[in-house]
C-alpha cells in the first residue's frame, strides 16, 4: 500500500496557479503533450483555439467543446482524494447536501462523501439501500486502489448503467453499456464489440510492452544527453587546444617575420657600412686633391708678384712640371653616390591578402547517419544508391517500430552510436561512422594532438594487458582563488598552505567562513574514472592533542562545503583525513563519511619538527560511485569508499589546519603532470 506522505505534492498541485486539483474549478484536464494542469488555468492559456504547454510549449488544439472536452487526469484526481482520506479527512465535505456538513460516510457505488443525515436517507432509499456505504474512518485504510470509479454510461436513457463493452470501429473506440449496443453499434453495421475487461487485458499486456519500450528509450536518451555533454566538454578541449594550435602557429609567423625585419635591417646596415667607406675614402682623396691644388694656387700668384723675369724664368718650368701632375690625377669630382632604399616588395596590398587567407576554420557541421553515410561516399553514383537505401531501410524500420495505435514496439535509433554505451574523451576524433557530433578539424600539421586531448586538458589512457584497456581520466583543474578562507594561502592555483598572512582576503562575500581550506575550481558531474593526485609536505612544530587535524582532502557538495571546519561529517561528504590519535598516540590516516569513521590506519609519531612527505592519488568512479585513496608511494590502495551518491555534482575540497602547531604545504597534480597511474588501480 502506498503510504500518503510518499506522495510528491507537486503530483497534487497544478504547476502554473499551485492550487491542488479538485472536482469544482481545478479539475487536473491533460494537454496533448501529456503534461496537466488545472481546467480553470487551461481556460486562461487559450488563444484562438488551442493551448501552447507552460511547461514544454507544445500545441494542443481544442475541440469545438473547448478545455472541458480535454480527457480529465484522473489519476490526479483519484490521488487527491487519497491523500484527503488519510490525512484531511477535515476538509471532505458532504456532496449530497447544500450544507457544506463534514463527511462522515462514502458510497462506493456512487463515490460520493455524505454527511451523517445524508447517509441515512442514502440507506433507505429503495434506489440505493443495496450500495456499499462506509464510514470515513473505514476506508483510511485501503488503498489508492480503492478510490478508482467504475464510469457509467451518460447516454440519455441509460445513465447508471455499467459500461461492460467496447466498441473499437475506428470512428467509435468508446465505452458502452448494454443498451447501448442495439441502437448504436450493432456490429451488422460495421461495428466490432467487445468485452471492456478483455479489451482492457490486451491493451494492458500491450502497453506494458510499450512501458519496457520507453525505459529502454529513456535509457538510451540519457546515455545520449550523457554523450552529448561529454561532447560539449570535448568541444572546450578542442576549442583550447585549437587555440593554442593557433597562436603557435602565427607565433611562428611572427618569429619568421621578425627574423625576416632583423635580417633586412642588417642587411641595408651593412651596405650602408660600404657605401659610408667608399664615400670617406673619396672624401680624403678630393680633400688631398683641393688642398694641392691649394697651395699651387698661392705659388702662382707668389710667382706672378715677386719674381724677376730672370728667376720666373727658372721656377716656371717646376710650376709646370707641377700643373701637370696635378691635370693628370683621377679625380672625379661630379661622382653620384646613391643612399641604398628599402622596397616593401610583397608586403602591400598582395600581402594583406595573403594573409588574410592565412589557415582556415573547418566548421564541422553536425549531420545525421544518413547524411554522413552519403558525404563519406564522396556524392558518388554508388554513395547516392546507398543514401536511397538506407533512407528507405530506416524509414521501414521507424514503420515497424510502431503498432498501429501509434505506440513504439520496440525503440528505435537509426543512428544510434556504440559510443553511447561506453563514453571516452581521450579520442575527440572518432570513427565518422559511429559519431553523430564532429568536432570543429584541427591542423592538417597536428591533426594527431587530437587524439590525445584530454577533459579539460588532458586524459590518461593507462594499457595493460592484463587490463582490457580500461580509460581513466585525469581532469585539469588548480585551486579556487576566489574560493580560499581567508587565512589559508594558495600559490600558483596548485599549492595550498596553513600560513596566515595577516590579513583579510576583500574578497569576503567569495571567500570560504568555516571551512579552512579551498575548493577545487571544477566539480565531477558526468560519468567516467577522473584521477587527480596530493602531495602532501608537513612539519609539526607543536605538541598536537586529540582533537588536532593536520590536513583533509575529500569531495563534497557544493552547498554542504562550507558549514562546517571539515566536511568528514557531511551527509554528502566522503574524506580522507591526518589527524592525532588518542588510542595510538600518533598521526592516523582517517576514511570518513557522515560522521563515520570506515578506516583508521597509523602512520607516524608526533615528534616535533619532524618532517614527512606524503603522495597519495585519488580516483572518482562517477559510473559505479566509488572514491578510491591509494599511498603513491607505496602502490597501495588505503581505502575505497562504496555508494558515493553522485546524482549530483561533488566537488573537490582541500583543507589543513592548526597553523600554530604544524605547517602544511599541500600540492595538487593533475593533467599532463601526472606520469602514470598507480599499479593498484591499473589492475
Amino acid at each position: 500500500m502506498l503510504p500518503a506522505k510518499e506522495l510528491s505534492k507537486e503530483f497534487l498541485i497544478c504547476s502554473e496557479c499551485r492550487e491542488e486539483f479538485d472536482q469544482e474549478n481545478n479539475i487536473p484536464r491533460i494537454l496533448f503533450c501529456l503534461h496537466t494542469f488545472c481546467e480553470k488555468c487551461l481556460n486562461q492559456l487559450v488563444v484562438r483555439n488551442s493551448i501552447v504547454c507552460p511547461s514544454c510549449k507544445t500545441k494542443s488544439n481544442l475541440s469545438p467543446g473547448g478545455v472541458h472536452c480535454l480527457p480529465e487526469d484522473v489519476s490526479r484526481r483519484n490521488m487527491v482524494e487519497f491523500a484527503k482520506v488519510k490525512e484531511r479527512t477535515s476538509e471532505i465535505l458532504c456532496r449530497d447536501c447544500p450544507d457544506d456538513n463534514q463527511a462522515s460516510g462514502f458510497c462506493r457505488d456512487c463515490h460520493i462523501y455524505m454527511c451523517i443525515e445524508c447517509t441515512d436517507t442514502h440507506r433507505r432509499s429503495v434506489a440505493s439501500k443495496s450500495h456499499t456505504v462506509l464510514s470515513i474512518g473505514e476506508i483510511k485504510h485501503f488503498g489508492a486502489d480503492f478510490f478508482q470509479r467504475k464510469l457509467k454510461c451518460k447516454t440519455p436513457g441509460h445513465e447508471g448503467q455499467p459500461l461492460e463493452f467496447f466498441c473499437s470501429k475506428p470512428k467509435c473506440k468508446i465505452p458502452i453499456c448494454t443498451k447501448c449496443i442495439v441502437p448504436d453499434h450493432d456490429e451488422s453495421k460495421g461495428h466490432v464489440v467487445q468485452n471492456l475487461v478483455e479489451y482492457h487485458a490486451g491493451k494492458l499486456s500491450k502497453l506494458q510492452e510499450c512501458l519496457k519500450v520507453m525505459d529502454e528509450s529513456i535509457k538510451v536518451s540519457n546515455m545520449s544527453v550523457q554523450h552529448f555533454k561529454q561532447e560539449l566538454v570535448n568541444m572546450d578541449i578542442s576549442e583550447y587546444e585549437t587555440e593554442k594550435e593557433i597562436d603557435k602557429c602565427f607565433s611562428d609567423c611572427f618569429k619568421v617575420l621578425e627574423n625576416r625585419r632583423l635580417e633586412m635591417k642588417e642587411q641595408f646596415s651593412s651596405i650602408c657600412q660600404t657605401k659610408k667607406k667608399e664615400l670617406h675614402c673619396h672624401v680624403s682623396k678630393v680633400e688631398h686633391f683641393l688642398e694641392d691644388m691649394i697651395n699651387a694656387r698661392e705659388f702662382l700668384q707668389n710667382l706672378l708678384k715677386h719674381t724677376d723675369p730672370t728667376e720666373f724664368v727658372n721656377l716656371y718650368r717646376t710650376f709646370s712640371n707641377r700643373q701637370k701632375s696635378l691635370s693628370n690625377e683621377d679625380i672625379d669630382l661630379n661622382r653620384d653616390f646613391k643612399m641604398p632604399t628599402f622596397d616593401p616588395l610583397n608586403m602591400g596590398d598582395e600581402y594583406f591578402g595573403i594573409v588574410s587567407k592565412l589557415g582556415t576554420i573547418d566548421k564541422a557541421e553536425a549531420v545525421s547517419g544518413v547524411e554522413r553515410c552519403r558525404k563519406d561516399s564522396h556524392h558518388s553514383a554508388e554513395a547516392d544508391d546507398h543514401y536511397k537505401n538506407q533512407l528507405g531501410r530506416e524509414k521501414m524500420e521507424m514503420a515497424k517500430n510502431t503498432d498501429k495505435d501509434g505506440l513504439m514496439s520496440r525503440p528505435f535509433l537509426a543512428t544510434r552510436s556504440k559510443s553511447l554505451d561506453t563514453f571516452n574523451l581521450h579520442s575527440l576524433q572518432r570513427n565518422k561512422a559511429t559519431r553523430n557530433v564532429v568536432l570543429p578539424a584541427l591542423s592538417p600539421r597536428k591533426i594527431q594532438l587530437a587524439k590525445s586531448l584530454t577533459q579539460l586538458g588532458s586524459a590518461l589512457r593507462m594499457s595493460n594487458k592484463n587490463t582490457n584497456d580500461k580509460m581513466f581520466r585525469s581532469p585539469v583543474f588548480n585551486f579556487d582563488q576566489q574560493s580560499v578562507h581567508q587565512y589559508r594561502k594558495v600559490i600558483n592555483g596548485t599549492i595550498l598552505t596553513n600560513e596566515i598572512g595577516g590579513k583579510k582576503s576583500h574578497a569576503a562575500k567569495i571567500n570560504l567562513k568555516n571551512f579552512r581550506g579551498v575548493v577545487g575550481n571544477r566539480s565531477f558531474k558526468y560519468p567516467g574514472k577522473f584521477y587527480y593526485e596530493v602531495i602532501v609536505n608537513y612539519t609539526l612544530i607543536g605538541e598536537l592533542d586529540s582533537t588536532n587535524m593536520v590536513f583533509e582532502i575529500g569531495i563534497c557538495r557544493q552547498n554542504e562545503i562550507d558549514t562546517g571546519y571539515c566536511v568528514y561529517n557531511h551527509q554528502h561528504g566522503w574524506s580522507f583525513s591526518l589527524q592525532h590519535c588518542q588510542d595510538h598516540h600518533s598521526l592516523c590516516q582517517w576514511s570518513r563519511h557522515n560522521g563515520q569513521c570506515f578506516s583508521h590506519v597509523q602512520l607516524s609519531s608526533v615528534d616535533t619538527h619532524s618532517e614527512v612527505k606524503l603522495h597519495y592519488g585519488f580516483l572518482l568512479d562517477t559510473e559505479n560511485s566509488k572514491w578510491t585513496i591509494i599511498n603513491c608511494i607505496t602502490q597501495k590502495c588505503l581505502y575505497k569508499f562504496k555508494g558515493i551518491d553522485c546524482t549530483k555534482p561533488l566537488w573537490p575540497v582541500f583543507g589543513c589546519h592548526w597553523p600554530s602547531k604544524v605547517v602544511v604545504k599541500m600540492k595538487l597534480i593533475t593533467g599532463h603532470d601526472i606520469a602514470l597511474l598507480p599499479s593498484c588501480i591499473r589492475s
